[in-house]
């Protein structure tokens, strides 16, 4: 059975649909992840296999293949999980098709369940965050010079009505933004928008005045 969803491929500041197959088939167990994916893409099995090791879930001993299509775009970033594993949950039989066909996922997977999280206890806690922490490197680690703990968004909020501006509105705004800064920038060689500006052009412009 080939279980599909769809996600998208973000390029620049479009989205491009996705095409999200995973095959479940006899053979050689393995996990295989193909479509011109970069490197975020294809560390996605080893996500899915801890997050559903941590539901208590086993993959079975065949071979699993996801493929993203179309394969000539390339795809990257970690939000190609949720789509993988609801697929493969598909293909498996936990997770009708019929409930997911029509659906656009995408997601980032944790892999120590509900560790540090305010409302939920972790069944494996303090050691899922541990088990998480010996797969990086320490000199890796090491190069970490922020973080940011972003706590989980509650169901009801993401149905809350959108009181933000529509795209057309938001797209006046940054073409008028570009106007001004072209305006500004006039007169001064290679500079034309407010990342090129730097040394006395960046003070020029950008000294706060007496309002701040």
């Amino acid at each position: 059975m080939v279980a599909v969803n769809y996600t998208v491929a973000f390029h620049a500041a479009e989205a491009r649909p996705v095409e999200v197959q995973c095959a479940v088939a006899p053979g050689l167990a393995s996990f295989q992840i193909i479509g011109l994916a970069n490197k975020a893409v294809s560390e996605a099995h080893e996500r899915v296999r801890a997050a559903l090791d941590a539901l208590s879930i086993a993959l079975p001993s065949k071979r699993i293949t996801v493929n993203l299509s179309p394969a000539d775009m390339p795809k990257g970033g970690s939000h190609f999980d949720l789509p993988i594993v609801v697929a493969l949950l598909s293909a498996l039989g936990m997770i009708p098709q019929e409930e997911i066909g029509a659906c656009v996922l995408m997601g980032e997977l944790a892999l120590g369940g509900y560790l540090e999280d305010p409302a939920k206890a972790c069944a494996r806690a303090p050691d899922c965050g541990a088990d998480y922490l010996g797969r990086i490197s320490g000199p890796l680690l090491d190069r970490f010079d922020l973080r940011v703990d972003v706590p989980p968004v509650a169901y009801s909020d993401l149905e809350l009505p959108c009181d933000s501006a529509p795209s057309a509105e938001v797209a006046l705004r940054i073409t008028a933004a570009h106007t001004r800064q072209s305006e500004r920038y006039a007169k001064i060689p290679n500079c034309m928008v407010n990342a090129d500006a730097e040394g006395a052009v960046l003070q020029a412009f950008a000294t706060p005045n007496a309002d701040g």
